[in-house]
């Protein structure tokens, strides 16, 4: 992923990076490439959800560097809660690192991220994406860069597909990504299997998708797949803590 010199670099400044990173390997390549050229502080995020709540009110970060593939919540719902967190700060930096699925870049960006890059991307460009979010400014790659007159043009086309589900559809979303039948669901809903059925046809109709697969990628994606299906609508996860820290 990251290529760096033997032969370190004398730091230009002490940095305070947040790391949120669940992959150990990734995270060390990126500690390594951040020596080299700067004197950091290097915090990784833990895995808990309300640790990384009191990490985020109690330190101050040069920027956030977050992995756009963590497991139980997507990296568009934890933008929401870090920017919800940091009202009084709303500028702060948050570097994605994440890959060629142009969808979640263009969702991660309306969440609040200020920069995006693929993780394949060279020393080159890491080292440009660092220094943009040090000096408080965005940076895109080109592929996404080209991408962003549609989002400031056309908000719409990019909400995430199943903010339009109503409750018993979003259930049922989560149930089908979850591989239960729909006779199974009717059960656990305690609904017919008709019922079930239309609310199938209409999720999958709004969301413009055609077969479960599709679907399964889709919650996949958004860190959505392992969710309790009577969770209420929209909250995902992060909701309720925005909420108590208001």
């Amino acid at each position: 992923m990251y290529h760096h010199k033997s032969k370190k670099l004398r730091p230009e400044k002490k940095l305070n990076v947040l790391i949120i990173n669940n992959k150990p390997v990734e995270c060390e390549g990126i500690k390594a490439f951040l020596t080299e050229k700067y004197d950091p502080d290097l915090i990784n995020a833990p895995p808990q959800l309300h640790v990384l709540i009191e990490m985020l009110n109690n330190e101050v970060f040069d920027f956030i560097m977050l992995d756009s593939n963590l497991p139980g919540v997507s990296a568009y719902a934890l933008i929401l809660l870090i920017r919800g967190i940091k009202e009084s700060k709303p500028a702060m930096p948050i570097l994605v690192l994440g890959s060629e699925d142009h969808r979640i870049a263009l969702w991660v960006i309306q969440a609040g991220a200020t920069g995006y890059i693929d993780k394949s991307c060279d020393e080159g460009e890491l080292i440009t994406s660092v220094g943009c979010m040090i000096r408080g400014r965005k940076y895109f790659n080109r592929d996404i860069a080209e991408q962003l007159p549609l989002i400031w043009n056309k908000k719409a086309e990019f909400v995430l597909p199943h903010k339009s589900l109503s409750h018993r559809e979003y259930q049922v979303m989560l149930f089908l990504a979850q591989g239960f039948t729909v006779s199974e669901i009717g059960r656990k809903m305690d609904l017919s299997v008709k019922t079930i059925s239309t609310y199938k046809s209409r999720l999958m109709e709004k969301m413009d998708m055609t077969t479960t697969v599709d679907l399964v990628k889709y919650t996949m994606s958004l860190g959505l797949s392992n969710l309790n299906p009577t969770t209420k609508l929209f909250q995902e996860n992060v909701p309720e803590t925005i909420s108590s820290i208001a």
